[in-house]
């Protein structure tokens, strides 16, 4: 796991010209706190430049935290998901689909310094991600259908899963704990990141970080105590054939995807226990394919909206 602290500095305008603030960031979640989120989360396609449509999910759900014997349990519960498109019609599995996977959200177990050691109930998610799927599969030929199924088993492992998660919450609290960070420059950081769906192949990854002001949290706060982060990051290219191998087996022909992505993520917290109010993460992900008409570009654009509205234990000052 890399830590902020570790970054070098690129060079911005001389502190001389204005007082250099300088921000320390102390991970401090507790139990007993509760909060109201909303989420926004869209992905598009594009070929070529032209959109292939957008699906667009709605989340509502709460987040909670209880005492556990390594630290720390957040809960994600009662959870409410809808579903819909722009510009292409969704299948009408969809919306069960999503809601069958909001009925099993894997709550995160924290130790005491902010880092992930594990998750909850990861099974149960993994069997509705991947045996949900065959809805949509019904009157598929069953090599289709079993080919499908297996290569999302064989893709989405639990390992996989763990991933993912962690690179969820390292994003948006590990990765800042113990920083300490100036508004007068951009920081600068490169690493190396295993991959579990490519055999935990490494894959370089080049990141920035810069602490832009300080904020109010919400709308009742009227002391500024949070600060507005900016994080960047871009991965070199990926060879991702052999997952999409895995996937359709002999069922199609599978082109030579290698795909570069890159991250950019807001985020609004107190910097005093690292607690988010808000944070947006923009993922896009490109691939030149060629085709029987030349080289196209394929593009996916996530974005991932939350807003945390705190019921009580929102703040530890």
């Amino acid at each position: 796991m890399y830590r902020v602290v570790v970054v070098v500095i690129a060079s911005g305008l001389s502190s001389y010209l204005w007082a250099v603030d300088t921000v320390e960031f102390s991970y401090a979640w507790a139990p007993g706190t509760y909060a109201k989120v909303a989420a926004n989360v869209t992905s598009e396609k594009i070929h070529s430049g032209t959109s292939q449509g957008t699906m667009i999910i709605d989340t509502s759900y709460v987040m909670s935290t209880k005492t556990h014997e390594i630290g720390l349990q957040v809960e994600f519960l009662n959870a409410e998901v809808t579903i819909n498109s722009e510009g292409r019609e969704l299948p009408a599995f969809m919306q069960a689909y999503m809601e069958r996977l909001s009925e099993a959200i894997p709550s995160y177990l924290i130790d005491a310094s902010g880092d992930l050691i594990g998750v909850t109930d990861l099974s149960a998610f993994r069997e509705n991600l991947v045996y949900g799927m065959e809805a949509a599969l019904e009157d598929a030929p069953p090599e289709v259908k079993d080919q499908l199924i297996g290569g999302l088993g064989a893709v989405f492992t639990e390992e996989v899963l763990n991933a993912q998660i962690a690179d969820n919450w390292n994003m948006t609290v590990a990765q800042w704990v113990g920083a300490e960070l100036d508004n007068d420059g951009v920081y600068e950081l490169e690493f190396e990141t295993p991959v579990p769906a490519l055999d935990n192949q490494l894959v370089s990854t080049y990141a920035q970080f810069e602490f832009v002001e300080r904020v109010n949290c919400d709308d009742l706060d009227r002391n500024e105590s949070c600060v507005l982060l900016h994080y960047r990051s871009q991965t070199d290219d990926v060879d991702t054939r052999r997952i999409m191998e895995t996937l359709v087996g002999d069922i199609a022909e599978v082109p030579d995807y290698v795909v570069s992505v890159t991250n950019e993520l807001e985020l609004v917290t107190d910097p005093e226990n690292l607690l988010p109010y808000y944070y947006r993460l923009e993922t896009r992900s490109s691939a030149p394919v060629q085709t029987e008409n030349g080289v196209s570009t394929f593009e996916q654009i996530d974005v991932q909206e939350y807003d945390y509205l705190y019921v009580k234990g929102a703040r530890n000052h």
